[in-house]
């Protein structure tokens, strides 16, 4: 028997699909109208989720019982653990008086207006923490809605930058939460975009990936200010490393690299990252719509209205031209 011989089922079953959790999960099944394995299907969420594992991969990843001598197995994907809904909504309660919030204001206001900056914090889902005098809590909710872990950073509000010395002022939100299971087991931690859920919600815009959180909410801003925000979606990777090396797995449904499936996206590097970032960006080509990556910040870097520093970011241009009295939009446009 042809043993890829599968198709979608056509009744009205549906069960939780192992990317998104909803219950909009189609299994492919076999001429008997038995499922294949639940995890073989598509997501009816095409719009959103866009999960799709078919039978043909399944069988080549080892995974099926029917391969009676794959050349590898591929390792048990464990469930990611969430941070508990209350405690992010009481991270959303306290409002936006942390010190990075207090220089968005002092320097965004101007653009956008204090309603403007307060909703572009609200739309992200940043929360504030009373830790290090008060600080914002990036969470990184996935196109579930589910939220992995929360970054909290102490800024300073006078420059907008991040607190190095003596030390970071860094904590992870995950370990300031009880343990997710009786026992104390280790909280899995499978890191999301932030932005991700913002990805799901909004699938025609071009997603836009920074490597900070900050420099993604200026960016933002600034498209607000622009009328761009109803095309360009900016997202932050966490950091220069957090495109990763690694291919996008389509059987992972916590992949990181999931919410960038089909879509257009451009890659901004700060300043000095461009290589690695292009050499990242290789393994997304057949994963997203397209793919591209700025030189902006290193082949005009000469001729910017501004200084251009080592490790600067396109935000960082933002707020020079704002203080130089330039105008930064032609040099988005060329950079998209």
């Amino acid at each position: 028997m042809n043993r890829y011989r599968y198709h979608l089922d056509t009744t009205s079953r549906k069960y939780r699909c192992p990317a998104c959790g909803r219950r909009t999960f189609v299994c492919y099944v076999d001429d008997h109208g038995r499922i294949l394995d639940p995890t073989v299907g598509r997501c009816d969420r095409r719009d959103h989720c866009r999960h799709h594992l078919p039978p043909r991969e399944f069988f080549s990843s080892g995974l099926s019982p029917l391969r009676r001598a794959p050349l590898h197995r591929a390792p048990a994907i464990i469930p990611a653990d969430f941070i508990p809904p209350a405690i992010v909504a009481a991270s959303m309660s306290r409002g936006h008086t942390d010190a990075l919030s207090r220089f968005l204001h002092s320097r965004m206001d101007q653009l956008i207006g204090a309603g403007g900056v307060d909703a572009t914090l609200d739309f992200y889902g940043v929360g504030m923490a009373a830790l290090f005098g008060g600080s914002p809590v990036f969470w990184q909710t996935d196109g579930g809605g589910h939220v992995r872990t929360g970054k909290i950073m102490g800024y300073n509000p006078t420059d907008g930058r991040r607190v190095k010395h003596p030390r970071p002022l860094f904590e992870w939100a995950h370990r300031l939460v009880p343990p997710p299971r009786p026992g104390g087991s280790p909280f899995n931690l499978r890191q999301c975009f932030f932005g991700a859920h913002l990805a799901a919600a909004n699938p025609r815009h071009t997603l836009l990936l920074l490597e900070s959180e900050k420099a993604a909410l200026i960016m933002s801003m600034f498209l607000t200010w622009g009328g761009a925000d109803g095309t360009f979606l900016p997202i932050a990777v966490g950091g220069c490393e957090g495109l990763g090396s690694a291919p996008p797995d389509a059987a992972d449904p916590y992949g990181k690299l999931r919410c960038l499936r089909h879509r257009r996206v451009v890659l901004f590097p700060d300043r000095g990252k461009f290589d690695l970032w292009k050499a990242r960006a290789a393994n997304l080509s057949r994963w997203c719509a397209s793919v591209m990556t700025a030189s902006v910040m290193e082949r005009r870097a000469a001729s910017m209205p501004c200084p251009v520093e080592p490790g600067d970011g396109f935000d960082d241009i933002i707020l020079r031209c704002m203080d130089s009295g330039a105008d930064p939009t032609g040099l988005f446009i060329n950079a998209v």
